[in-house]
């Protein structure tokens, strides 16, 4: 029989002579026969080790016990005692080596008989891991129900193709093989957004099997580097739509081959959006220790713009770094509740929602308000037609005789009518009475569609107290309505990266402090001094 058991829990068992063991830790086969299922049933083999070897990142960390079964011991539990063990196998080869010093030299340690068991099960690990990465974010960002399952499963493929120890050929055959695989910066590949550019044309001549000559001395990598001050924006869906605008017809003949050679794999998906933000989000994770919250305005900005290449993206990220690479900035992005960072998150997510409730329920006491407006002037508006019928009859057949201008109107009242129609002149004293009775009624109306159309600028404080704000979106409407189509587009890259949320609000300072903190803006934005009076107006106009 043999049990799996972590080193330190072994250097317990060595100290104190007994510690208790979960019973799934055990194997109840012998060296010998598990040594020939390695060779006739691998997966069984692995399938057996996958239940008792517990979670590690080392070869060392973990050790197999060839035991006496007879001295196994069950009280509250399987005790396992010194005197039981027989020898002790390493996991690998590279698990002897590391166990060497760290164990007494009087152990009688054997080969590592199981390793091809020990490294499958590593692989399947591997790709369990992943997959649950994959899916959290996905379900985190709601992209789950986005994402294609046929590029998932391509995905997946893909990864594993490239966990296979790298001393074994590896037949990378899919553009999303050579996508995974690719992990260099070559010298010739400039800094900046224009990296991740370049790098899928380096992956699409790899995939192609020509040599990087080819694509160096190409027109879209010449050109690329041509238009790269261009393309190094702020944001990358900025750089990415500013490459996409390049009037450059040798670039554009060159992109649109490349397209069509590394897109035939994958249908409903644009290959070269997806690895350019893979390839960008991958870079920042790298350089910033792997913090994915960092990255969350990013990816919002993706999502909203494009969410089926996000749900893409998102996959692959998951897969490449995996839990154990990216767990920190997960769990802040999940609100783990044992974090103290995640604590503000909480508390500002529910005054917003406190916030949010009490303003739909002043909309919705408006609207009421509006309804009751409008049922009191319909009543008004019937007794008035009612009364002016009765006080015209005449007692001959129920004929109505009405005066307007010295003319005689006759109309009969026993025709069947869906409403009454009154055609008369009245005094001038009635005449004021029910324009004032109109006025007062259309005066109430009109201030509660004005409070209704000022809702959206209404933030409720927790006194109590309301005061007008004005809001990412309504700066934004101002834009569409008081600058040229060729100033917006600068303007709403920079509001879609800074600012991705609409409902925010929004003061020119904070604007201003925004612009003034992005080399480049000011030019690119508040260049023209009118510009800024103007938008400045807006701002201190609503105040």
């Amino acid at each position: 029989m043999i049990v799996a058991i972590e080193r330190n829990k072994f250097t317990y068992l060595y100290k104190y002579n007994q510690i208790r063991i979960d019973i799934n830790q055990f194997i109840d086969q012998s060296v010998k026969s598990l040594k020939l299922m390695l060779q006739s049933d691998l997966k069984e083999v692995v399938k057996l080790f996958n239940t008792a070897i517990p979670l590690f990142e080392q070869d060392h960390e973990i050790v197999i016990l060839e035991v006496d079964k007879s001295k196994i011991k069950f009280h509250d539990g399987v005790l396992l005692s010194f005197d039981s063990i027989l020898c002790i196998y390493p996991l690998t080869k590279m698990g002897s080596q590391l166990l060497s010093g760290k164990i007494s030299d009087d152990f009688k340690v054997e080969y590592p008989v199981f390793e091809n068991g020990i490294e499958e099960l590593k692989i399947i690990r591997s790709m369990e891991f992943r997959k649950n990465t994959s899916g959290k974010i996905l379900s985190h960002f709601n992209l789950d129900v986005i994402i294609n399952q046929e590029i998932n499963l391509a995905i997946e493929a893909a990864v594993k193709k490239n966990l296979i120890d790298k001393n074994k050929s590896q037949k990378l055959t899919t553009f999303l093989d050579h996508l995974v695989a690719y992990n260099k910066t070559p010298s010739y590949i400039p800094d900046g957004n224009i990296e991740h550019i370049c790098k899928v044309g380096a992956i699409a001549i790899k995939y192609l099997d020509k040599p990087e000559e080819v694509f160096t001395n190409g027109p879209y990598y010449k050109s690329s580097i041509k238009y790269k001050s261009k393309i190094n924006n702020n944001s990358y869906w900025a750089s990415y739509e500013d490459f996409l605008s390049i009037e450059d017809d040798e670039l554009k003949s060159s992109y649109e081959k490349m397209i069509d050679l590394i897109s035939k794999d994958y249908t409903g998906i644009n290959i070269f959006k997806v690895s350019y933000f893979f390839l960008a989000f991958k870079s920042f994770l790298n350089k910033h220790d792997n913090n994915i919250d960092l990255l969350n305005k990013e990816i919002d900005l993706l999502i909203s713009e494009d969410n089926k290449t996000a749900a893409v993206v998102m996959s692959l990220l998951g897969y490449i770094f995996s839990f154990e690479n990216i767990y920190e900035g997960l769990h802040r992005l999940s609100n783990a509740p044992l974090l103290k960072s995640t604590q503000s998150k909480k508390s500002e997510k529910i005054e917003n929602q406190i916030r949010e409730e009490a303003v739909i329920e002043k909309k919705k006491e408006l609207e009421r308000k509006v309804a009751e407006q409008e049922i009191a002037v319909l009543k008004q508006e019937e007794t008035r037609a009612g009364l002016d019928i009765n006080t015209n009859k005449t007692e001959e057949g129920g004929i109505a005789k009405i005066e307007k201008n010295d003319n005689v109107i006759i109309s009969n009242l026993h025709e069947k009518v869906s409403e009454p129609i009154v055609i008369y002149e009245v005094s001038a004293k009635t005449a004021v009475q029910v324009n004032d009775k109109s006025n007062d009624s259309d005066n109430n109306n009109n201030e509660i569609k004005n409070d209704l159309d000022k809702i959206d600028l209404i933030e409720i404080k927790e006194t109590g107290s309301v005061k007008e704000v004005l809001t990412v979106q309504d700066f934004r409407n101002y834009l569409l309505k008081e600058l040229p189509k060729a100033k917006q587009k600068n303007w709403f890259q920079f509001l879609g990266y800074c600012f991705p949320r609409k409902n925010d609000d929004l003061t020119f300072e904070i604007l201003e402090m925004k612009i003034d903190s992005e080399p480049g803006l000011k030019d690119k934005l508040l260049k023209i001094k009118k510009d800024k009076v103007l938008i400045k107006a807006f701002f201190d106009a609503n105040k």
